[in-house]
């Protein structure tokens, strides 16, 4: 199947990050039965577009992105072959998603509701025991994404100059489990400023930590290694404490 040597192609190349590419060949198995017997002559817009509406309402808006990009390469290489014309995928006119929920995101918090917050998370009895507070304080400070924050390194932290630079993410690989992974292909690292609640979270936890830490980063897990992400559930668990006008509930 083309769509199996398109994920090879990208293994080889090293153009995609390795999660990236496994994401990829976790969407091909999924749709594939939706294109098994399809001959890349035979694939119309208006086939595509029918292809890529059940893979939408069957498996959701990510899964049909990445499709539509697996199969805009594969039938690009068509045309570049001379087997077909023109790409049908460049055809697919870009359509509006019609929802029954107005998309307005989540609604924004004010200061007051977020140290309501972090003060609930630090307070609580079973995010210290899990080590959540420190890491959670972190997210709240930079914004980083999750696999960022947990590739932290005290090398990459400069409590000085109160500044960050992002070079890395923790990813989890099939077959390999979780890992760190450089971010920073082209030079593309970031540096972000620290506030001065982080920086002294930072200095007490840099003095004060005395747990197993193989893994090298700031927030290892309790056995020293790479952690998996359990933010999400010291931030529900905060947030069912902080009522609606900011103040902690017991």
């Amino acid at each position: 199947m083309l769509l199996d040597r398109y994920i090879q192609r990208c293994r080889e190349d090293g153009e995609l990050a390795p999660k990236s590419v496994d994401t990829y060949a976790a969407t091909i198995a999924a749709v594939r039965s939706r294109m098994a017997d399809i001959r890349v002559s035979e694939a119309t817009p208006g086939l595509l577009d029918e292809i890529l509406r059940g893979i939408r309402r069957d498996h959701g808006d990510t899964r049909e992105r990445h499709t539509k990009v697996a199969l805009n390469s594969v039938l690009t290489d068509a045309v570049l072959a001379g087997v077909i014309t023109t790409n049908p995928v460049r055809e697919l006119k870009r359509r509006r998603t019609q929802r029954n929920i107005t998309k307005k995101g989540a609604a924004a918090i004010g200061m007051e509701q977020v140290r309501a917050l972090l003060a609930a998370i630090t307070s609580s009895e079973a995010c210290q025991a899990k080590d959540l507070a420190d890491p959670v304080t972190m997210l709240a400070a930079t914004g980083l994404r999750r696999g960022e924050l947990l590739a932290l390194r005290w090398e990459d932290v400069d409590l000085d100059a109160k500044t960050l630079t992002v070079v890395g993410s923790v990813v989890r690989l099939k077959g390999e489990g979780l890992l760190w992974q450089d971010t920073t292909k082209g030079g593309k690292s970031r540096s972000l400023p620290l506030p001065q609640f982080a920086v002294t979270m930072l200095r007490t936890r840099k003095s004060t930590w005395r747990g197993p830490n193989t893994a090298g980063v700031i927030f290892p897990s309790s056995t020293g290694t790479l952690r998996p992400g359990q933010l999400r559930e010291a931030v529900a668990r905060g947030a069912r404490r902080v009522g609606p006008a900011g103040r902690v509930e017991s």
